[in-house]
């Protein structure tokens, strides 16, 4: 009995200080929930919008994250800089949505540099639903100060809520990675812009990928 008594002690012990652990993890990171990638001046842009993480944690404080946007030459080179400008690193394990801007789009170079990098990081899940913005992605993910939560969460629930009336198809970057290995393949990848308002994205088509940047098509359908 003493013998059950002392092992059920240990494991609570472990127990105990292994959620205390996770807590404090939690408290080191902050977790992207939609996340904009731009080719702008020769350099990627990304821009991240984050979740309420007191309310994550369980505190009851509720305090809004702003969206951040910072410029290199690789996703790691963005998360770096700002791990360097915060008391916390970045984790993509809860990302809900990406938007890649247009002119990134139209630079097949640049497309295959950044798939290849997020290929590469399994922090990034095949499955996360991905758009391209009609101008900026940055533009689209900084709504995240405007519309009621997090803008990665309402994107992701704007189109499994209408793409089931609309004529195109949700796309996932695991769908864009397919692209690097076959150059002829065809993706219609929906497009989201603004809406009149001024304060909520809207979806306004879908243009056609080959491989992995826009085939030019030049229009919107």
């Amino acid at each position: 009995m003493k013998r059950n008594n002392f092992l059920m002690s240990i494991l609570l012990i472990i127990v105990l200080c292994t959620g205390c652990h996770q807590q404090a993890d939690i408290e080191k990171r902050n977790y992207v929930m939609g996340l904009g990638i731009d080719w702008a001046d020769n350099q990627y842009v990304f821009t991240f919008s984050f979740p309420d993480l007191e309310a994550l944690v369980g505190t009851g404080v509720s305090i809004h994250y702003p969206v951040v946007s910072t410029t290199g030459e690789s996703l790691l080179d963005a998360s770096e800089s700002y791990a360097r400008q915060s008391n916390r690193c970045l984790d993509y394990g809860q990302l809900q949505s990406i938007v890649i801007g247009r002119k990134l789009l139209e630079n097949q170079e640049k497309m295959e540099e950044v798939l290849n990098e997020v290929k590469g990081n399994r922090d990034f899940s095949r499955t996360i639903l991905t758009c391209m913005a009609d101008q900026n992605a940055y533009d689209i993910i900084e709504l995240d100060e405007t519309v009621n939560g997090s803008i990665g969460i309402y994107i992701r629930d704007m189109f499994k809520n209408n793409l089931v009336n609309l004529p195109y198809e949700e796309v996932t970057i695991g769908d864009l990675m397919i692209g690097l290995s076959n150059p002829l393949k065809e993706v219609g990848i929906p497009c989201v812009a603004i809406d009149e308002t001024g304060i909520i994205p809207e979806i306004i088509g879908d243009e056609i990928i080959k491989g992995v940047s826009l085939a030019n098509l030049g229009k919107i359908r």
